[in-house]
């Protein structure tokens, strides 16, 4: 005979799982459509707390782990890609994606920072984002949520779409004539540097944050 809480937490499970889908469905979704980089990454972020629920409702020490993983993880990333973004705009605030023509032979080190967020974010190797991502999709695998891991996978694959766009006008597109030096530097320039040392060291050495993450969880009797 079931406890009074098994049916409970089934339930539970199973609706966190459709949230965790829903979630990662319209933020791709209307993400996908926007012409705003602002409001692009605004949107997308949506859909990382989709993929953050699906470690949730693993429900593992493996989802644990990989929860704060990709949080710490996801939320340098989005940090220097929100700044470079700010950089772009701070005075006109339209966030379009024509601001980023030719950004590579301007601003060619920006450039490279932003591509490398947007690499991150779409999780694509050897980046925090993909071994991020990579590990909540084995936890979903091992735990038998074989249809959320299938879901995360394939909306992943949907956002490397408008993440490779920006990447696309930095370094494809012409730069535009009225395009005005952009001035960085500085506190800014040494905090999106230690942005992109975290995605690197996250990409190239998962298994020495796997563990540490992993011993951070055990000391929260997570």
């Amino acid at each position: 005979m079931l406890s009074p809480s098994g049916p409970v937490l089934l339930n539970i499970g199973d609706l966190l799982a459709v949230i965790a889908f829903l979630t990662m469905a319209i933020g791709n979704i209307v993400a996908i459509q926007q012409s705003s980089v602002k409001r692009m990454l605004a949107y997308s972020s949506i859909s990382h707390a989709g993929y953050l629920l699906v470690a949730i409702v693993s429900g593992n020490d493996n989802g644990a782990s990989s929860l704060m993983l990709y949080s710490l993880v996801y939320t340098i990333t989005n940090l220097g890609a929100f700044t470079v973004a700010w950089l772009m705009n701070r005075s006109e605030g339209v966030y379009s994606f024509d601001d980023y023509n030719g950004l590579s032979s301007r601003h060619p080190a920006l450039a490279g920072l932003m591509a490398l967020f947007m690499i991150s974010l779409a999780g694509i190797p050897p980046t925090g984002g993909f071994f991020g991502k990579y590990y909540i999709f084995y936890s979903a695998l091992r735990t038998g949520n074989l249809w959320l891991a299938i879901s995360m996978a394939l909306f992943s694959a949907i956002s490397v779409y408008y993440y490779l766009k920006i990447i696309v006008h930095m370094y494809m597109k012409p730069t535009t004539e009225s395009s005005e030096p952009i001035q960085w530097g500085g506190t800014v320039g040494v905090g999106l540097a230690i942005c992109a040392v975290v995605i690197l060291a996250t990409g190239l050495f998962p298994s020495s944050w796997v563990n540490l993450v992993g011993t951070g969880v055990k000391a929260l009797g997570m």
